[in-house]
């Protein structure tokens, strides 16, 4: 029901538009015809929003601040397509929802200003998009490829990096050309063949013959061996919690511990930190201090100790 009058309103608009406001529209066709979109427009009318939804032949979904409309209207632009947003905090409800809806192939338009403009100048941006544009490419985890996080290998006579290649979950190598004055770069692993997505923190030992790779979906640590730091050759997979990020090694390179949080996004903030024994290859235990009193780590370090020996060592505080 709520599609036919949608319907009937889009007709009714495009007709007023016309015939009082010599409306056009300009590049319709670039708007794709199926699968989810999310708009990012201008505000500095209140018809931006109706003119908006007349402008693509698809039904389309609008974030708006709470109090836009009268209480006893709200009901119906909500069933309409109206998704209240609250501005005195990050509402999560609201947004997760335009992410379904997203994912589900609809069309969800968002006014990134957060209020309209009263001189017609673009305004500085709220957060919004961002938290969006977040969630929905930790939900794809591969369509866009964006370079995530690079290291050098140490130790290595051969110039190289590695990459993490953030959103489209998958490790490569980048080998300097000193001729050419660039690096020719080329994918050594698919975390995706593992289901595991999002790699954050590489870490390397000080030989640097290990390499530690951090996924934050679903939570996991990889390990390579990095001794033709070229082509770093898989070992294994250590299961961490989700949001796996930050990561440091004791001072003897026995345990790694993991610091398990990602920008508080949902599913990526476990807030654990996992030890992990790497001679046995396998995780020792969760410390969840933090977590338990409802707060969020995100960062990690070791810190010289002072009231101690100096041959006592991370691993006899874990035994």
């Amino acid at each position: 029901m709520s599609n036919v009058v949608y319907v009937i309103l889009w007709l009714l608009v495009n007709a007023v538009g016309r015939l009082f406001f010599r409306y056009r529209v300009v590049g319709r066709e670039r708007v794709p015809k199926q699968g989810g979109v999310l708009i990012a427009a201008n505000h500095a009318s209140y018809v931006d929003i109706p003119f908006m939804g007349a402008a693509v032949r698809r039904r389309m979904w609008f974030l708006g601040r709470q109090d836009l409309f009268l209480p006893g209207l709200r009901p119906v632009v909500q069933w309409l397509g109206w998704i209240p947003i609250r501005q005195d905090r990050l509402d999560r409800e609201g947004f997760e929802k335009a992410v379904r809806l997203i994912q589900d192939g609809k069309i969800v338009v968002i006014y990134p200003e957060g209020t309209r403009t009263p001189d017609g100048a673009l305004r500085r941006g709220k957060p919004g998009i961002g938290v969006i544009v977040w969630y929905l490419v930790v939900a794809a985890l591969g369509w866009i490829a964006w370079l995530g996080n690079y290291t050098a290998s140490p130790g290595s006579e051969v110039a190289s990096t590695a990459l993490g290649i953030l959103l489209i979950a998958a490790l490569w190598a980048g080998i300097w050309d000193p001729k050419a004055q660039s690096f020719s770069f080329y994918q050594v692993d698919d975390f995706g063949a593992r289901e595991q997505g999002m790699p954050l923190e590489m870490l390397y030992n000080a030989k640097g013959d290990r390499l530690y790779v951090t996924t934050a979906k679903p939570g996991f640590v990889n390990l390579y061996d990095n001794t033709d730091p070229r082509q770093p050759k898989f070992l294994q997979a250590i299961p961490a919690a989700p949001g796996a990020h930050h990561s440091v090694l004791s001072p003897d390179e026995r345990y790694l511990f993991v610091q398990n949080s990602l920008l508080n996004l949902e599913s990526m903030s476990d807030g654990s930190i996992t030890v992990i024994d790497l001679t046995k290859g396998k995780v020792l235990g969760s410390i969840e201090t933090l977590k338990a009193q409802g707060f969020n780590p995100n960062c990690i370090m070791l810190l010289p100790n002072h009231f101690q020996q100096a041959d006592l060592r991370a691993n006899q505080v874990v035994e």
